[in-house]
């Protein structure tokens, strides 16, 4: 490596001399100028030069046969000059047509000049916004692989366990014809499995088991541990796949190592403040503030749970503030968070909903005792008392790469908090051909009662002629209640939520067929392609019902994005409800109250369309800026955690 004439920046980050055993880099936020530059698209990083794509397609017409000892001669030749002059100029474009024919070989498949585009603006470090259906996933293994190539361990980081061992498998030929070693991290692997699996060029995980092996090699760095060697080899490259789902929206929740710690006397402070709430009434002794989301309670609420109605000689029971603090706690938990919408309980343990997502989160815990008084809510034994030894957001984390890049469907909404939070601008790539999605009126019925009637309707009448729908429900129970209205039509239909978490594949790739009825909660299978079936484009493509009220235009368009994929045919209807957890939590009783009443008199009892997608408007926007501030806060509250741990000689 030429470390005399580039500066380090610039250079390939490699575990080696240059930066060191394990490359991490200092976190630091962009400047504000080069922020709102790069928000408003006037920076552009190193753009890709115009005939970037016809040299490399040139390129490709140049490289040997697979397998033939001149191609292995050239690719070793390659290797070498990457490693010298790094990831840009020529050299870049030889390694790009060299992936491009190992996976005309290896995988028989041929790829299109916008996922060539794509991966150069990943190598960009940069973020690739790409419609949904134009083959995110080849153009992150484009650029994984061109980095590996370079000698650049790289991390990409995608939803769930079983999309990271899928694409690692599948992608495991055309890694293999380059003389690269691929694997993936999943929760269930061993210690030994996870170090040699970090050990590979190019390693699929999720972003839950990236953060907790970085956790828990600082804790041994810290403490000097010598017993076992770390789990990584460092952070030089991560390409974060749905990078606006794990950037953004989990992003606001910290994660957090911690160990279990014998309390007798917490325990009984639970069951004390959870009997307490139990007896309490709202608007008299408490109110919910839905938008936060946790319970007040009142100057009555709070005279109704004195100190003798728990363990007398507990210290922290007796303390008004901490004991006032814990039953809010209990009242959040009983009339805010709720069974198969919020968590659903498998095994005999609670296990948390990510609300954007729809996916099951295994191993996530609320903090503050919120999980243990869910669990007693539900019947369940609750868990021991969690000591924090470590804590890390992603906004503190993911900067600390080298090399940070991602791609979605979805991230122009989210650019300016994407630049300012991790440095990153965003580029959007041209679609491959037009889009042929139509969308439909937008219906915002009176109620639930008034809804789903409407949402039955419209299946029975695309199902009749044939095409496939995919309806996208806001949570369990009412993808449950949707499933007994089905039943009494007697049509058949697919489940597609947290509890099938592992049959989600297999379950969206049916859903194009000639037909097909498919609920999905939340989810809607990000990852993998819905195809159509024999004849489905004919009859105008899959249906997307859009019952769902989402926090985020982001979140809209990744649900109507199942439809109308490469330049298919589709459609989306938007079949929403007033009384909906969504326009409960952000409008004001009174001001929901009138417009359910004003709906009611309309004839289809629904909101004219007009005002009801200018209500949508403006309470996403709301919602938006809410969520903004909540992980400005999380990024601010782990900061003094931070400090706090380190003060107790602990990690982060």
């Amino acid at each position: 490596m030429n470390t005399h004439s580039t500066p380090l920046d610039l250079r390939l980050p490699v575990p080696g001399p240059a930066f060191g055993p394990y490359p991490e880099r200092k976190p630091r936020a962009p400047g504000a100028l080069k922020s709102w530059l790069m928000a408003h698209r006037v920076f552009a990083g190193n753009a890709p030069q115009r005939g970037f794509v016809s040299r490399v397609r040139l390129a490709q017409t140049q490289v040997p046969a697979l397998g033939s000892d001149d191609f292995k001669t050239r690719l070793a030749h390659l290797r070498a000059e990457l490693g010298l002059v790094g990831l840009n100029g020529t050299v870049l474009e030889q390694a790009l047509a060299f992936v491009l024919s190992a996976s005309q070989t290896a995988l028989g498949v041929e790829l299109y000049d916008t996922q060539l585009q794509a991966a150069r603006i990943l190598l960009d470090n940069r973020l690739a916004e790409m419609a949904t259906g134009e083959g995110k996933t080849y153009a992150a293994m484009l650029a994984a692989a061109s980095a590996a190539l370079a000698g650049v361990p790289v991390h990409v980081v995608t939803a769930n366990p079983y999309l990271a061992a899928r694409d690692a498998a599948a992608l495991a030929p055309l890694y293999h014809a380059l003389g690269l070693r691929v694997a993936a991290v999943t929760p269930t692997d061993s210690e030994d499995q996870r170090r040699a699996a970090w050990a590979a060029d190019v390693t699929y995980t999720t972003p839950r088991d990236l953060i907790f092996d970085y956790l828990r090699d600082r804790q041994r760095a810290q403490a000097g541990s010598a017993d076992a060697p770390p789990l990584l080899r460092g952070l030089c490259m991560a390409l974060v796949d749905e990078a606006d789902s794990v950037l953004i929206d989990e992003a606001r929740t910290p994660f957090i190592l911690a160990e279990a710690v014998a309390d007798k006397a917490a325990q009984r402070r639970w069951r004390a403040a959870i009997a307490a709430a139990r007896r309490l009434q709202e608007h008299r002794h408490f109110e919910l503030l839905h938008a936060h989301p946790r319970a007040k309670l009142t100057a009555l609420g709070t005279g109704a749970c004195p100190a003798e109605a728990g363990p007398m000689r507990d210290p922290l029971w007796r303390h008004d503030h901490h004991r006032a603090e814990l039953v809010e706690t209990a009242l959040a938990a009983l009339h805010l968070y709720r069974r198969d919408e919020h968590y659903i309980v498998q095994d005999q343990k609670v296990e948390i909903v990510d609300p954007t997502t729809g996916r099951v989160t295994p191993g996530r815990r609320w903090a503050a005792g919120l999980h243990q008084f869910i669990e007693i809510k539900e019947g369940l034994v609750p868990s021991p008392v969690q000591r924090t030894t470590a804590q890390l957001s992603f906004q503190r984390f993911f900067p600390r790469y080298w090399r940070l890049c991602g791609t979605s469907g979805t991230l122009s909404e989210a650019s300016t908090e994407l630049s300012q939070a991790y440095g990153l601008p965003v580029q959007k790539v041209p679609l491959r051909v037009p889009s042929q999605r139509q969308t439909s009126c937008e219906y915002l019925f009176a109620s639930d009662e008034v809804r789903w009637p409407n949402v039955v309707r419209a299946i029975v009448m695309h199902h009749s002629a044939g095409r496939p729908v995919l309806v996208g429900c806001d949570s369990l129970a009412d993808a449950d209640h949707l499933c007994r209205l089905l039943d009494t039509q007697n049509l058949k239909f697919q489940r597609l939520d947290a509890r099938q978490d592992a049959h989600e594949a297999a379950c969206i790739a049916q859903a194009g067929e000639r037909g097909a009825i498919t609920v999905a909660t939340r989810l809607a299978g990000r990852g993998t392609d819905i195809r159509l079936g024999d004849g489905v484009a004919a009859l105008g493509g899959l249906v997307v019902i859009d019952a769902q009220a989402n926090g985020t235009p982001r979140v809209d368009r990744q649900l109507h994005g199942r439809c109308a994929r490469g330049g298919e045919p589709g459609q989306v209807m938007r079949l929403q409800a007033l009384d909906s957890a969504f326009f409960v939590q952000e409008l004001p009783a009174w001001l929901r109250s009138l417009l359910q009443r004003r709906a009611a008199a309309r004839y289809n009892k629904d909101l004219h369309p007009l005002l009801a997608r200018a209500l949508r408007v403006l309470l996403q926007a709301q919602a938006q800026r809410r969520e903004r501030q909540q992980r400005r806060a999380l990024l601010q509250h782990d900061q003094d955690a931070t400090r706090q741990l380190g003060f107790g000689g602990r990690s982060e």
